[in-house]
């Protein structure tokens, strides 16, 4: 999994993620997260090239989620492929994350 980090003018960051996330990527994408999440109130995960996600991962983005909800900020997942998008829907989590 690579993880690629792009900021902008108004204070907004994308994470561009690309790869599978797996119970074991799951670490270095929350620790990723908890890192944007500290400088920005809205965050964009872009889905584009991820073409699997596991419950694991899962876990860790509802985790971001309710935290950046408590400080109240937002994160969206955009560009998410149909098999991960359908992950997010048979969970019922898509409109969770704006799918």
């Amino acid at each position: 999994m690579e993880i690629t980090k792009i900021g902008s003018d108004n204070g907004e960051i994308m994470l561009e993620i690309k790869g599978r996330i797996t119970a074991i990527e799951e670490e270095e994408l929350g620790a990723a997260i908890n890192a944007a999440v500290s400088e920005t109130k809205r965050l964009k995960l872009d889905f584009k090239d991820v073409d699997y996600l596991s419950s694991a991962g899962l876990r860790t983005l509802v985790s971001a989620k309710k935290q950046m909800d408590a400080n109240g900020g937002m994160i969206t997942i955009i560009n998410a492929a149909a098999d991960v998008r359908e992950v997010f829907e048979m969970t019922g989590l898509a409109d969770m994350f704006g799918i």
